[in-house]
């Protein structure tokens, strides 16, 4: 990606973190916590879908990320601090290599 400049890559540098609840294992589709997660990472997929730039894309899910880490904070429960600590590790881990400007 670096050196042909023709697509791009959307990734983490460092390994993507997610805390589950382990009562919905079974089931993760309802797992609220879990959610919270995979709506933030999910943004890059679906941004490009809509037919977004991978810029673009990559800019909301860090924005969805930055707002999920505030709502954590305001919340205020028993995991909050650790579902903000790890998304803002996540936050810092997305990277974007290659053409900022690709779509679909």
């Amino acid at each position: 990606m670096k050196e042909d400049n023709k697509g791009c890559f959307i990734g983490y540098k460092i390994p993507f973190m997610f805390l589950i609840d382990k009562t919905w294992i079974a089931n993760p589709f309802k797992d609220k916590i879990a959610e919270i997660f995979f709506k933030t990472s999910n943004k890059v997929p679906l941004s490009i879908i809509k037919g977004n730039s991978t810029n673009d894309a990559h800019e909301n899910s860090k924005k969805s990320m930055l707002k999920a880490i505030k709502k954590r904070l305001r919340f205020g429960d028993k995991d909050s601090g650790a579902i903000a600590e790890i998304l803002w590790n996540n936050y810092l881990g997305q990277e974007i290599v290659g053409n900022k400007f690709a779509k679909l």
